[in-house]
């Protein structure tokens, strides 16, 4: 395959993870996965259009199979993958019995699926030469999604901006990672190319607000307080460390003006209607998960919250574990325990480290690990890694920076 072709391929890659699963689910609406009183239930299928993107993918690589750099950390990552995708096996054997819960059960294996996919890709993904095409991808998928939730929410007379299969909260806390890691990455574009950055995030945080959603706002004035403080301890330039003091009382003073008196004015409104109210829902929703996994330790599998959590919290909307810290503890017992909070610890961690440079904020590691770190406020209260579209986009940027070895001396060097 020529170089052409795979930066084709990286091009197209996050139009087709961020914006074709809605626009499939726009045109073709799923069939209801619980019960038949949730008509507007989400279904899954075993084999999704993201899968057919990297089979192509790895048929066409295989002809390069001798030119493909692998590392020792690749073979970790396939192996440590294995063990749980043998253990997520063995614990579906309680659902033989019946043919529908299996099927399910099957289907949510494509978190591990994604996972190789990922480590695929960034095997694939040479930054020097793909960054700027897989940037571009990024923008232009964000535009389409941003079209698309116009579109749809419109036709489907909602009265806060969602996109096809995101739903409302994971479809705004995408746009907050997407937005970050765009933003993060304008310091190694042309000016151009940054104009155009600029303006698709604008347009995004637009959605953002017509959402609705206050935990992605929160996310994001986190994220600003977050970033304000790495500045203020970089050894660079002085105006850069004023501006980030300033931010660091104006953010901060802006999201208790704006964000705790609308949230509790909110709460309080609907705290004595526990049907309405978010918080007591998602309290009792994070108990059914420990309850869950008190009964299956092994894992109950991912997708299967939504039946289980019926034999203790029957109400006939479909929920999933609306947090990804309380997901993972279902869907993979133990293993959950441990190989989530360790992936959020060193992510976290590497930002923190990152930061202590001087070149950090040039680098792609730091780019992409704030940029996750950001999400990952959001993921306390939503399940932002059940929806198969952003989990994939999360995979693919970590590993895209994972394996950049000689990012900072080229970042260093462009500067």
């Amino acid at each position: 395959m020529s170089l052409i072709s795979l930066k084709l391929w990286v091009f197209c890659l996050p139009i087709v993870v961020i914006f074709l699963p809605n626009l499939v689910n726009d045109i073709f609406p799923s069939f209801p996965m619980g019960p038949s009183s949730e008509v507007i239930t989400a279904d899954y299928s075993v084999i999704s259009h993201i899968d057919v993107y990297f089979m192509a993918l790895a048929f066409h690589l295989f002809r390069l199979s001798s030119s493909l750099k692998f590392e020792s950390k690749d073979l970790l990552f396939v192996f440590l993958t294995l063990i749980v995708f043998i253990v997520y096996l063995i614990s579906s054997i309680r659902y033989f019995d019946s043919p529908d819960l299996f099927g399910l059960f099957l289907s949510g294996t494509y978190q591990i699926r994604y996972f190789y996919y990922g480590l695929l890709f960034a095997i694939v993904f040479d930054f020097r030469r793909h960054f700027q095409y897989f940037v571009l991808g990024v923008v232009v998928g964000l535009a389409f999604l941003c079209v698309e939730s116009v579109i749809y929410s419109v036709s489907q007379n909602n009265a806060r901006l969602s996109s096809g299969n995101y739903g409302v909260n994971v479809f705004a806390n995408a746009l907050v990672l997407i937005s970050v890691y765009l933003l993060l990455c304008t310091k190694r574009l042309k000016k151009e190319v940054k104009i155009i950055i600029y303006t698709s995030v604008i347009l995004a945080l637009i959605c953002i607000l017509l959402s609705g959603t206050r935990v992605a706002l929160f996310s994001i004035f986190v994220g600003l307080t977050f970033y304000s403080v790495l500045l203020c301890a970089d050894r660079g330039s002085v105006n850069l460390r004023f501006v980030a003091s300033v931010l660091l009382i104006l953010v901060p003073l802006t999201f208790c003006i704006y964000f705790v008196v609308a949230y509790f004015d909110i709460m309080y409104k609907y705290f004595g209607h526990e049907a309405m109210s978010s918080l007591v829902t998602r309290g009792t929703l994070w108990v059914s998960s420990i309850e869950i996994f008190s009964k299956n330790v092994l894992g109950a599998g991912n997708l299967m919250f939504n039946v289980l959590r019926y034999e203790i919290y029957d109400v006939p909307i479909l929920l999933d574990p609306h947090s990804d810290y309380f997901g993972f503890l279902v869907s993979y017992g133990f293993f959950g325990v441990l190989v989530w909070p360790a992936f959020v610890i060193y992510v976290f961690c590497s930002t923190i480290k990152l930061s202590r440079s001087h070149f950090a904020f040039w680098s792609y590691k730091f780019t992409v690990y704030f940029s996750l770190s950001v999400l990952f406020v959001s993921s306390i209260t939503n399940s932002n890694f059940q929806k198969h579209q952003l989990f994939m986009l999360c995979i693919i940027l970590f590993f895209s920076a994972f394996r950049e070895s000689s990012n900072l001396i080229f970042i260093r060097n462009q500067k």
